[in-house]
């Protein structure tokens, strides 16, 4: 009985170390080409791959910029982007995402991201001065879609940037100040969102559609105040009487800000507009201190807000 005892626990032991061997070889054999090999070290979701051994991912094909969010990027430091690879704004509108409380950005979901790599026969995106870029079918517009959350200093966004995508910007808390070019005509929600250093918006004197007072970003004729840098030190913040409309994210994480006046002809403010300012007490409109629409969720995480403007005629 103890020979025949000692014979199974032998049996055991090389059992468990062949399987040992056979799982590390399977991780190192692991190539970006192919996708087949599945182990506890890679996840595979439609064209994305994470490795989570090699701290990588794989971008094979057309992908919605939500979609990485879906991984937990947190060790990821490299992506690959192949021949075929591309980025599209998911199918759910900047409201939905504003009433969830998410603003994504391709890049949002990996923290540690060091390296960009794209294939050099891929048409639809590239790397400009450490951004993320994307062109349309017909290579007429040009737009940043992606930033690494450790980019540090000042942004100067590419000269050839025609729009800055949705969230670009947000949770990128090492940049001081953004300058925004001549020919940028779109600017999506929430793309300066949660900037904790960053204390300036620039806008070229020569744009067209945009403008910055005193480093706040506004639409060229003042009535849609867009973003105010998250970084700046003013605890009271006066909003410009011509403002009419407070854009989606436009205060979002802004870390000194105690109180906000707005115009009197202030009609709109929408979601997410003053979310997460942590030392917010106070929003007051002058005059009759209602509006014509307030999102519900427009000061969410305000927790120290006491006064804000009623609605008039309901949410937005």
């Amino acid at each position: 009985m103890k020979r025949k005892g000692l014979f199974l626990s032998v049996c055991l032991i090389l059992s468990v170390c062949l399987c040992g061997c056979e799982s590390k070889q399977q991780s190192n054999s692991y190539d970006k080409q192919s996708t087949s090999i599945q182990n506890e070290n890679i996840e595979k979701l439609g064209s994305i791959t994470m490795d989570y051994e090699k701290e990588a991912a794989y971008v094979k094909g057309v992908v919605y910029d939500n979609a990485l969010s879906e991984f937990n990027g947190r060790c990821v430091h490299k992506i690959y982007f192949d021949k075929n690879a591309n980025i599209e704004s998911a199918d759910i509108s900047s409201e939905e995402m504003g009433m969830t409380g998410n603003f994504y950005s391709c890049l949002q979901g990996f923290p540690n991201l060091e390296e960009i790599i794209i294939d050099s026969e891929n048409t639809h995106i590239f790397i400009s001065d450490n951004f993320l870029m994307s062109t349309d079918a017909d290579n007429k517009r040009t737009g940043i879609i992606g930033c690494r959350l450790k980019f540090e200093g000042e942004a100067c966004i590419p000269e050839e940037t025609n729009f800055i995508g949705r969230a670009v910007f947000n949770k990128c808390k090492q940049i001081s100040s953004i300058k925004i070019p001549e020919k940028v005509d779109s600017i999506c929600d929430a793309s300066f969102a949660n900037m904790d250093s960053c204390t300036e918006i620039a806008v070229d004197k020569n744009n067209k559609n945009f403008k910055s007072v005193d480093g706040v970003l506004y639409t060229k004729d003042g009535k849609d105040l867009i973003a105010y840098p998250a970084g700046k030190n003013q605890k009271i913040f006066k909003v410009p009487e011509n403002v009419e409309r407070i854009m989606p994210g436009a205060f979002m994480g802004a870390v000194n800000l105690k109180k906000v006046i707005l115009p009197s002809k202030c009609k709109i403010i929408f979601y997410k507009a003053f979310a997460d300012c942590k030392k917010l007490k106070t929003v007051v409109k002058a005059g009759s201190n209602k509006v014509k629409g307030v999102a519900k969720n427009a000061y969410d995480g305000c927790k120290k807000l006491e006064n804000k403007p009623k609605r008039n005629n309901g949410d937005v």
